[in-house]
C-alpha cells in the first residue's frame, strides 16, 4: 500500500498573520485507505463555499421545499421554526472570557448560543428575515471576540461539538449573508477567525481516542474550510483515514462494522457514528467521497447498531461482559436522526436500495 506523508507550509490560509500550527506529519505506517492525495487541498482557492454541512445547493433545496410547501421540508420547518433556538428573540447566554468543560463547567452558555446562531442562520436563509440575520451574527461577533481561553478535561468535546455548530453558522452568514467579522482587517484582526485558530483549532490538534477523537477530527475539517486552511484540512483528512484509534478504519471493524464504542453503551456508539458521518459530509461538500472508503465501511457502521437494536434480547449467540447492555439497546430511537443522515446519503448517491435495517 502507498505510504502517507503530508507536508505543510506556514500560513497557507487566508488569514495572513497566523503562523502555521503544525509541523510536517511524519510517515508512520502504510495507509489502509490507499492513496489519499485525491482528498487533499493544494491551495486556499481549492475550497468550496459555503461548504461545511450545507452547500448553496443544499440551502436552496431546503428553502424552496419550504416555500413550495413540499415535504419533508415543510413539515420539518413547521417544527424547527418554533424551537426556542430558532427564534430571533432568543436571548444570548454569553459570551464569557473563559469557557470550561470538565470538573468545573460553564460551557452550556456557549453550547446554547452556538446552537441559536446556527438555527437562526438557517432561519434567515429560509425566510430572509433580517431579525434572524441580526441574531445569528451578533452571537458570532460576541463569542468571536470576548473569550480568551478554553479549558477543562473535556474541552476537546466542547470544541468538537459546539464549536462545530458555531463555525457552521459563520459559514452560512459569511458566504450567503455577506456578514463581515467584527474587527476583521486584511492584515489580520482579533475577531472570529483568530478565535478559530488560537482557541479552537490549536486545542483540537491532539486527537483523542475513538469517538472523542472523531469529534475533534470532524470539527477540524469544518474549521479548515471556513479558514481556507490547506494545512489544517489535509491534517484532518489524514487523521480521519489513518489515526490508529479514532480514524475510520480503527473506529469500525472492517468486516462487521462494529464500533469500538459498542462495548460501552448505545449512546456513545451512535453519537460516534454521527460524528464520522458529519466528517464525511464536510468532505462531500468539498467534492470528495469519503463515504465509499473501506467498501462503504460507514454504512456497515450504521447497520451494525441498528441491527443489534432490532434483535430480541436473547437473539445474539455471542456472550461477553462488554456487550451492549439489554436495557441500553432499545434507546436507538433517540439517535435515529444520525442513522437517517447516513442512510440518506447512501440511498441517494451509492445504491438504489440500502439494507432494510432502518
Amino acid at each position: 500500500m502507498p505510504w502517507v506523508a503530508i507536508f505543510t507550509q506556514s500560513c497557507f490560509a487566508t488569514v495572513a498573520d497566523i503562523p502555521g500550527i503544525f509541523g510536517p506529519v511524519p510517515v508512520i505506517s502504510p495507509s489502509p485507505a490507499g492513496d489519499i492525495s485525491k482528498y487533499l487541498k493544494s491551495r486556499p482557492s481549492d475550497f468550496v463555499h459555503p461548504g461545511i454541512w450545507h452547500t448553496h445547493e443544499d440551502l436552496e433545496r431546503i428553502r424552496n421545499g419550504v416555500l413550495e410547501d413540499k415535504d419533508p421540508w415543510a413539515s420539518t420547518y413547521a417544527v424547527f421554526s418554533k424551537d426556542s433556538y430558532s427564534l430571533a428573540t432568543y436571548e444570548m447566554k454569553g459570551p464569557k472570557p473563559v469557557i470550561s468543560r470538565g470538573s468545573v463547567s460553564n460551557y452550556t452558555s456557549f453550547a446554547s448560543d452556538a446552537r441559536a446562531a446556527w438555527q437562526n442562520a438557517l432561519m434567515w436563509y429560509i425566510t430572509k428575515d433580517d431579525a434572524h440575520w441580526n441574531r445569528s451574527t451578533s452571537i458570532l461577533d460576541s463569542w468571536g471576540s470576548i473569550p480568551v481561553d478554553i479549558i477543562g478535561t473535556d474541552r476537546s468535546l466542547l470544541i468538537g461539538l459546539d464549536g462545530d455548530l458555531f463555525v457552521n453558522a459563520a459559514e452560512i452568514m459569511r458566504w450567503e449573508g455577506n456578514w463581515t467579522e467584527s474587527r476583521a482587517r486584511w492584515q489580520g484582526g482579533s475577531g472570529f477567525s483568530i478565535q478559530l485558530y488560537w482557541l479552537f483549532s490549536s486545542q483540537s490538534i491532539p486527537i483523542g481516542q475513538a469517538n472523542y477523537g472523531m469529534a475533534s477530527i470532524k470539527a477540524l475539517l469544518s474549521f479548515a474550510v471556513y479558514l481556507d486552511d490547506v494545512t489544517l484540512y489535509n491534517y484532518a483528512i489524514n487523521e480521519y483515514l489513518n489515526n490508529p484509534c479514532a480514524g475510520l478504519y480503527s473506529f469500525f471493524e472492517p468486516e462487521t462494522g462494529q464500533s469500538s464504542e459498542s462495548g460501552r453503551d448505545q449512546s456513545h456508539a451512535m453519537s460516534g457514528l454521527g460524528w464520522v458521518a458529519q466528517a464525511a459530509r464536510v468532505a462531500q461538500s468539498q467534492g470528495s467521497d469519503l463515504y465509499s472508503q473501506g467498501d462503504n465501511l460507514l454504512l456497515k457502521g450504521a447497520e451494525y447498531p441498528i441491527d443489534c437494536c432490532k434483535t430480541p434480547k436473547n437473539g445474539w449467540s455471542i456472550k461477553a461482559p462488554t456487550f451492549i447492555p439489554h436495557f441500553n439497546r432499545y434507546k436507538a430511537k433517540h439517535h435515529l436522526p444520525l442513522c437517517f443522515f447516513t442512510y440518506y446519503h447512501y440511498q441517494n448517491h451509492h445504491f438504489n436500495q440500502c439494507y432494510d435495517v432502518f
